[in-house]
């Protein structure tokens, strides 16, 4: 409905910067070896957060 309230929203589980590097460079590795990705993006065309890519959630 038009009035119902929000849900709340969880963006967990996020990954830190070397975790996203491992990922970034496993990616690599498998199109050099000749796999062929199905989507292909920069990380300008995707929809980040702002902020760093790891937060503490018990701060």
């Amino acid at each position: 409905k038009a009035d119902d309230p929000y849900p709340a929203l969880d963006f967990g589980p996020v990954i830190n910067a070397a975790k996203a590097k491992e990922l970034h460079d496993q990616v690599a590795e498998a199109i050099a070896r000749g796999a062929v990705p199905l989507h292909r993006a920069s990380e300008t065309d995707s929809r980040f957060q702002p902020g760093p890519a790891y937060r503490n959630r018990f701060d």
